[in-house]
């Protein structure tokens, strides 16, 4: 009968599994050790939140203090080359809000079909979001995410390549403490 002869594990495998153990421990624990606290006021600014990032449930009940919700489901054509409003919302002046829009884009056949769709407060840019569609079927949402301390006129709005249609156009504000660029 043979007889296992145990060997004691090389110095480069230890090595690497103390290596291994530190680099997954390291990101779990700052996840677990830095909080809302160690974080600078102002640092967090419109520019560096992704889009849909901020959504109404992470938002703390005491941040949210009002909503406003425009939802058109009806279909709507988009012209090729032509900006076309596909959504507004109307919000009191004078207040902090994270808005939230969205649109299904479907095209109007075998080509292939950029659109871009814009996010504007009273005219002024928020920010911008582009889908993609070569079917005549609505395969693309275009969904954005801003921060506006304005509030007033909220148009979203989408330009395609070629014709295309809109459908399912939404568009969420939610009144928040306070908004830093």
């Amino acid at each position: 009968m043979k007889r296992r002869i145990w060997r004691a594990p090389s110095p480069a495998f230890v090595l690497a599994s103390i290596a291994l153990f530190a680099a997954l421990s390291g990101g779990a624990y700052a996840a677990a050790t830095i909080g809302s606290g160690n974080i600078k006021r102002g640092a967090v600014t419109n520019s560096k939140i992704r889009n849909r990032a901020v959504t109404v449930r992470k938002l703390a009940s005491s941040a949210r203090t009002a909503g406003y919700t425009k939802n058109e489901s009806t279909q709507i054509a988009l012209p090729a080359t032509a900006t076309t409003t596909v959504g507004t919302l109307s919000l009191p002046r004078g207040s902090n809000y994270i808005v939230t829009a969205a649109v299904s884009i479907g095209g109007n056949g075998a080509t292939n079909n950029p659109v871009t769709c814009t996010l504007t407060d009273d005219g002024a840019p928020l920010t911008t979001g582009a889908g993609f569609t070569n079917l005549a079927a609505f395969q693309s949402n275009v969904t954005v995410t801003a921060a506006t301390n304005g509030g007033g006129s909220i148009v979203y709005a989408c330009q395609p390549s070629a014709g295309s249609q809109a459908k399912s156009r939404v568009i969420t504000a939610t009144r928040v403490a306070s908004v830093r660029r």
